[in-house]
This record gives structure tokens, C-alpha cells and sequence, in this order.
């Protein structure tokens, strides 16, 4: 286990350079996703199953309550044996991209108008 981030930015870099993150917490498969990472998700909630179908990767999320550590090492495996799509995740990032783009726009506007 590794020590405690000490800032949010080493805690971004620390999961960016892992080779295959699992997680329970969307923002923490958002941001695996970010680095291109393989990651699995283990659902709890629909905000997660949302994501990993967003992202094309439904085959290593789980909502299974009963999952052992063999079956979360496979879909570990699988997810690293398929990666994650360049040309998807480049599309995703756009995305993203675009639509933060467009809510600084809005803020700007709001602020100029006020």
C-alpha cells in the first residue's frame, strides 16, 4: 500500500502511471480513463455503469456484490490484454474538451452580464 497523496496533482500522477487501476469511485475511473489506463469498475451505482458504457468498456464492469479476488484479477487481465481504444479515448477527450469549452464560454457571458 502506497502512502497518502500529498496533493491532488501527485495523487493524479500516482494513478496515471498505473499499469491497471480497479476502483469503486467514478471520479477515480474518470480519471484512469484520462491517463488511458485499463481499469475495472465495481458498480454501486448507475453513475459508474453510465461511464464504463460511455467509454465502450461494459466488459470489465461488475455490479456483482460476491465478487472473489480471482474473478476481479481476471477482469484486471482482460481489461489490460484489450486496452483501451486510441481512436475512442481521443474522441472522449474532444468531447470533454469541447463541452468545457462551451461552460467557460457561458460563465464568461454570465459574469460580462451581471
Amino acid at each position: 500500500v502506497e502512502a497518502r497523496a500529498d496533493s491532488p496533482a501527485h495523487l493524479a500522477r500516482r494513478i496515471g502511471g498505473y499499469s491497471c487501476v480497479i476502483a469503486h469511485r467514478l471520479h477515480a475511473c474518470i480519471l484512469a480513463y484520462s491517463y488511458g489506463r485499463p481499469l475495472v469498475g465495481l458498480g454501486w451505482d448507475k453513475k459508474l455503469s453510465s461511464f464504463f458504457t460511455m467509454i465502450k468498456q461494459e466488459a470489465h464492469y461488475t455490479d456483482a456484490p460476491d465478487l472473489s479476488g480471482p474473478q476481479i484479477a481476471e477482469l484486471a487481465n482482460s481489461a489490460m490484454t484489450t486496452g483501451v481504444d486510441p481512436a475512442h479515448h481521443a474522441r472522449m477527450q474532444r468531447t470533454s474538451l469541447e463541452a468545457f469549452e462551451t461552460l467557460a464560454q457561458v460563465v464568461v457571458s454570465q459574469t460580462r452580464a451581471e
